[in-house]
């Protein structure tokens, strides 16, 4: 498969998704091995300066590459080649070019009863949102994490060639429930700013650079006009969305990881655990640790 030569300009949404899935499900079909997955072995596992997750994520390289680092390693990703990133396994990427052809990549996170796509660039080696949709679609958002974490699954097995057909056999439903989902338009409002904001804060909730100001220069508006049209397309101000959404995150983590506080920290963007501390008893009542408590 050949690199495309895109240009910011040209890069489309779901337009140019749609063709590359296209082309990697060729890829599949003719059996070539296009998957990479970190490992998990340690179970839950977080450095600081890591994205952290509680569902699977995806990446499929467009051109350019990826320089992933895990905890337990780090691998490249090529274009034409996925990357699936078990749930609650931390990671940070650096984006570069490759051969000549700039970085691109298609990312697909879920969230609650959303799936949320964007295209990335870069800037000084560093991945960035350059256009994305958000996908209202409860039930196909359940199946890709069901069938993601079953590819996660098989992959830890490691069980020789029958496994190895069947993740193939899944790894193919998912892109073709991807291209389902972009077929079928159940979207929210695609090129809005609330839409964009959603996907960039869906992608960088362990980023503690993360706030108004940065999303406003990702899509080139002043902060104040970007906070204006988030409030009246949500009724919700854009800061208190960003720590809703860190919030929700911490809950899942202390009902569902073995992480510790300061951990838990990282993963939702707060370099403060009494940060994260002092807008978890506003918004909730409760520090995260009687949290904890109390659903223990």
């Amino acid at each position: 498969m050949g690199a495309f030569e895109f240009t910011d300009a040209s890069v489309k949404m779901p337009d140019t998704s749609e063709e590359f899935i296209e082309k990697l499900l060729l890829k599949l079909r003719s059996g070539e091995d296009v998957l990479k997955i970190p490992s998990r072995e340690k179970g839950d596992m977080i450095s600081k300066g890591m994205h952290f997750h509680l569902e699977p994520e995806m990446f499929i390289q467009i051109s350019g590459y990826t320089d992933f680092t895990f905890p337990s390693g780090h691998f490249k990703l090529m274009p034409g080649e996925i990357c699936l990133v078990p749930p609650k396994v931390g990671h940070s990427e650096k984006a570069f070019p490759c051969s000549g052809f700039p970085f691109y990549n298609l990312v697909v996170m879920m969230r609650g009863a959303n799936t949320f796509m964007h295209i990335a660039n870069s800037a000084k080696n560093r991945p960035h949102t350059l256009k994305g949709g958000s996908y209202e679609t409860a039930v196909n958002t359940s199946r890709l994490i069901r069938y993601m974490e079953d590819v996660c699954d098989l992959s830890d097995a490691r069980d020789g060639t029958a496994q190895s057909e069947l993740t193939a056999s899944i790894l193919q439903a998912i892109l073709y429930l991807l291209l389902d989902i972009i077929r079928n338009k159940e979207k929210i409002d695609e090129g809005g700013r609330a839409s964009m904001c959603r996907t960039i804060v869906a992608g960088s909730i362990g980023d503690p650079t993360m706030n108004v100001r940065k999303i406003a220069g990702i899509l080139k508006c002043s902060p104040d006009y970007l906070s204006h049209r988030f409030h009246v397309e949500t009724g919700m101000k854009l800061t208190e969305y960003i720590n809703q959404q860190r919030t929700e995150m911490a809950k899942g983590l202390l009902e569902s990881s073995l992480l510790n506080i300061k951990e838990i920290a990282w993963a939702c963007g707060y370099t403060d655990p009494g940060y994260l501390t002092r807008v978890f008893r506003r918004t909730q009542g409760v520090s995260p640790r009687a949290y904890r408590k109390k659903i223990s």
